[in-house]
């Protein structure tokens, strides 16, 4: 495998799932984890989503049921100078009636929440990708008022396929 070069190797990882790549692929050899972490950040990690529920409580929007609204996140860009650690960006909230309520409660979460441990957090891998729970998300406060989220991928990519198939 020393002798194929690595375009050759990303062309057939293309035809490779994200778990297969991950999991077995990326453990065989140095130039084979070389690559498939290559592959992981410029083609699956593209196409990651995260989510965390918000209890919001009843009484919104005239009900007497608990609403829980999911804040997404898209993923952004892997940190240049940390290439362990991926940002994420808000996108939108589930379901979208609940955006008001639910990016005005965010801060006061955050104020009771600055390690980002109550969050629970979910991944949603490739376009198909089922979600799966995941720890050690963290929201980053801004001068900007945008919601982010830095995060390991490699630490959410391994706790999502532990996850997906256990």
């Amino acid at each position: 495998m020393a002798t194929l070069p690595d375009e050759i190797i990303l062309q057939i990882l293309s035809y490779t799932d994200g778990r297969t790549v991950f999991t077995s692929v990326s453990s065989s050899s140095k130039q084979l984890r070389r690559c498939s972490l290559t592959h992981i950040a410029n083609t699956i990690l593209p196409m990651t989503y995260i989510t965390t529920l918000l209890n919001l409580g009843p009484g919104h929007h005239r009900r007497w049921f608990s609403v829980n609204p999911w804040i997404v996140f898209c993923f952004s860009h892997i940190d240049l100078d940390h290439p362990g650690q991926a940002y994420f960006r808000y996108e939108h909230v589930r379901p979208s009636a609940c955006t008001t309520i639910a990016l005005e409660k965010w801060p006061h979460l955050r104020a009771h929440d600055k390690e980002g441990q109550e969050l629970s957090w979910r991944a949603m891998v490739g376009r198909n990708g089922s979600e799966g729970k995941f720890e050690g998300a963290r929201v980053l406060d801004r001068a900007d008022d945008e919601l982010w989220v830095r995060l390991d991928w490699m630490r959410m990519l391994r706790e999502y396929y532990a996850n997906e198939f256990a």
